[in-house]
């Protein structure tokens, strides 16, 4: 009879690949592949359907790249279709929720609601953001870089038929640069503002006529600026989040304030039952404000996994929040003050390095890139189809958690060695 490490070791061989994913068909007379986790893995971008709020959309950020799909609200996923490259901006049109649109190297588009993809690819060019029009619904607006000739330049750009084919307006020619984020104003489709960096600078940019001519109101923002976001009603609202922090305008970016008490952030979202609410994303932690972002209370209870690649808030429950980052999909039922990892399905795990502790109940050990360290004691449950394998993440004991190796000693099992190389 075969031990339990034998049996176990003999699973990792034929199942532990990158995200512990395992091929969902079998050669006659091999061993089934079966999935022990740990779920996770980096997404985009979350979508919630504007025709049924239970259904939320997302995409890996790598290969393979895959569309996401949860009908209650991220409790469970499964993986909807393949998409055909990765989709760092992501959006659904708001006059008709099958249609859905991103891209980064090349601009993809569905109009059954992710199942199938057409794409195009406009030369010399990289998406970054994308904004569907509130009013007219051909129309697209994205930002990125561009290839003037001589480098890659800041850039806007317009769809005039839903992404199938695209003009650009270079934002600022003088310098390298690259648009992270670009917002239209919710009244006025000819209002659009634009920002990132030029020249590894961060810079802020406006057009009142469409995309025609650009005006850098920059001012006091600094940072590479990576979200803006109008206020629907009050559109003379406007907030950059950059690396260096959170402004905030009144008066159409003509003046910034520097908001005290959050050092950084990558991602804003608006509560649209009270808009005075916002949240802010960024690496392990999401801050609130309540007024307006004037102050700001930092949460991070339960979040783990590095850089936030996404939060939005429940449209019909904004107790709901959701968060994103290299670990997956987490949830919060209180507004933010508490998360926890909701990976259902999610088959996206970087494993790097896998590691059995013996003795006659194995331990086991996954080291998952930009996520810290896992430990599971019962790691042949789902293949025994006892139950399911359960996972417990290590809390962070080195900042970015890049881990690429774990070791055990030989003589005390319950000393680990952890190898760290992402930088």
């Amino acid at each position: 009879m075969q031990s339990t490490n034998a049996r176990l070791v003999r699973l990792l061989r034929i199942g532990l690949g990158f995200g512990a994913c395992m091929a969902p068909f079998r050669l006659a007379g091999q061993p089934a592949w079966v999935s022990i986790g740990p779920d996770g893995g980096s997404l985009s971008r979350i979508i919630q359907d504007r025709s049924n709020g239970n259904i939320l959309f997302s995409g890996s950020t790598n290969h393979p790249y895959k569309l996401f799909r949860s009908t209650n609200k991220g409790g469970t996923w499964t993986g909807y279709a393949s998409l055909p490259g990765v989709m760092y901006c992501f959006v659904q049109n708001p006059k008709n929720a099958s249609e859905l649109f991103g891209g980064y190297y090349g601009f993809h588009r569905s109009t059954n609601g992710g199942l199938n993809w057409s794409s195009n690819y406009p030369s010399n060019t990289y998406f970054q953001d994308v904004s569907a029009d509130s009013f007219d619904q051909n129309l697209l607006h994205a930002c990125g870089q561009v290839y003037d000739g001589s480098k890659y330049a800041m850039a806007y750009l317009k769809s005039t038929n839903k992404g199938g084919a695209w003009t650009n307006s270079i934002v600022s020619s003088s310098e390298y640069g690259c648009a992270y984020a670009v917002f239209v104003d919710p009244k006025n489709s000819n209002t659009i503002y634009v920002g990132g960096h030029v020249n590894y600078v961060g810079k802020v940019y406006k057009t009142t006529n469409g995309g025609s001519g650009w005006n850098d109101i920059t001012g006091i923002v600094t940072g590479y600026v990576y979200e803006i976001l109008v206020d629907p009603v009050e559109t003379n609202r406007v907030y950059a989040v950059t690396s260096s922090g959170i402004f905030r305008s009144s008066n159409n970016g003509s003046n910034w304030t520097k908001n005290a008490g959050v050092a950084y952030g990558y991602v804003l979202a608006q509560d649209k039952k009270n808009r005075n609410a916002l949240f802010a994303g960024y690496y392990n932690n999401v801050y609130k404000s309540t007024d307006w972002g004037a102050t700001w209370t930092s949460y991070t209870n339960g979040l783990y996994g590095g850089y936030c690649n996404d939060v939005a808030v429940d449209r019909s429950n904004s107790s709901n929040v959701f968060y994103l980052c290299s670990a997956g999909f987490f949830t919060s039922a209180n507004g933010g003050a508490n998360w926890s990892p909701s990976n259902n399905g999610i088959c996206l795990a970087d494993i790097t390095s896998v590691r059995v502790a013996g003795g006659t109940s194995p331990v086991l050990y996954a080291a998952f890139y930009g996520c810290g360290l896992y430990k599971t004691i019962n790691p042949m449950a789902k293949a025994e189809q006892s139950q399911a394998v359960t996972w417990q993440v290590f809390p962070p004991f080195y900042s970015c958690e890049n881990l690429t190796d774990i070791q055990i000693l030989p003589t005390n099992s319950n000393t680990l060695y952890a190898f760290e190389g992402g930088g």
